[in-house]
């Protein structure tokens, strides 16, 4: 049985216990683990690149590898893919945290007790080490669950500051390790605060920059790999700064999508996937053009007109503006939603 195999059996066989457990270690809406940000890239976006693949996990080497024993697969799975880095403490969380998770599954009554010998099998020279980061965790993880509800109470900021605090008081020097990405994020959410504070003189260039910076300052020589994994994030992110969509409101409409365009190239955007994005920003104008000639149609039919007769001539006007998506549109007001009263979001909407 190859290591892949096992992993993908094991992760599918986690119980509900489980998954309780792991959400109060990592605690995601007070404390995101310290993990890379999914790519949000749909798949009908200009610069969408092909789905990932199934990940590659390395065969096992040597005469244990021919063992059929789930737990020996696990241990040589761990030291491939932890054991160059063990040293460092994300990776020892990361290390614990999956044979903890497979122990807890399969050994629900006894698996801390477990939990020694598998490590002393996987990284024997660090196993006291691992036993103790494994204790704070657990000391760490209980107080996330008894402060729940006062962490939800203080402001952001208040709340980081403590959380700050009692990272560095249970795991030291080994704190910035563990969450170094979220220290990356913050820099960059602090870095798109920031874009409103910039002179009033600056423009949409000034403002990239500043992001680009940002960038590079939190992620260091792993910047261009960033940025190519997780590029449409990144524009979104910064696209949805209401400092940067004054900006973008500012510009007549060749002058935005010109700017819009220097800002994708300098996100490491190619020329065929810049140009789709181009032709879909003046589609995107296009369409807001007449829903707003729509809206100023409709506020004029509904001076002149009421009742059945406002209606017909809505039903008219909806179906002159729109064609094919005039009942898309209908069944929108009709709950209540109406769409070209909301902003436009430029390069996004």
């Amino acid at each position: 049985m190859k290591a892949s195999y096992f992993l993908n059996k094991t992760i599918t066989g986690l119980t509900a216990a489980l998954l309780v457990a792991v959400a109060i270690w990592q605690l995601t809406v007070i404390d995101p683990p310290p993990e890379p940000a999914p790519q949000s890239v749909e798949a009908n976006r200009p610069d969408a690149p092909p789905p990932d693949s199934a990940p590659s996990w390395p065969a096992p080497q040597g005469q244990v590898a021919a063992t059929s024993d789930p737990e020996l697969e696990l241990v040589i799975y761990l030291q491939e893919r932890y054991g160059a880095t063990i040293e460092h403490g994300h990776s020892q969380v990361k290390a614990i945290e999956k044979l903890a998770g497979y122990l807890r599954s399969r050994y629900p009554d006894d698996w801390e007790e477990r939990l020694r010998g598998m490590l002393s099998l996987a990284f024997p020279d660090r196993v006291d080490e691992l036993m103790a980061m494994h204790s704070r965790m657990t000391g760490y993880s209980a107080w996330l669950e008894s402060e729940r509800q006062n962490l939800q109470a203080l402001s952001p900021e208040d709340r980081l500051q403590l959380l700050w605090e009692m990272r560095r008081s249970f795991f030291g020097d080994a704190a910035e390790e563990i969450w170094a990405e979220t220290l990356r994020n913050q820099q960059v959410s602090d870095a798109l605060t920031e874009l409103g504070n910039l002179p009033p003189d600056s423009g949409f260039r000034d403002q990239t920059q500043h992001y680009l910076n940002a960038l590079s300052s939190a992620y260091g020589a792993q910047t261009d790999t960033v940025m190519a994994l997780r590029r449409q994030e990144l524009a979104d992110r910064f696209l949805s700064s209401d400092a940067v969509q004054a900006r973008l409101h500012d510009m007549p409409a060749e002058q935005r999508r010109e700017q819009l365009a220097d800002f994708r190239r300098a996100l490491g955007m190619d020329e065929d996937a810049v140009a789709r994005w181009q032709a879909l920003d003046a589609q995107r104008d296009r369409r807001r053009q007449i829903g707003m000639d729509y809206m100023s149609k409709r506020q004029q039919l509904q001076q002149q007109y009421s009742g059945a007769e406002f209606q017909s001539r809505l039903r008219n006007l909806q179906q002159n503006q729109f064609g094919a998506e005039a009942e898309i549109i209908r069944n929108e007001e009709q709950s209540g939603y109406y769409r070209f009263t909301e902003p436009q979001v430029y390069g996004l909407n």
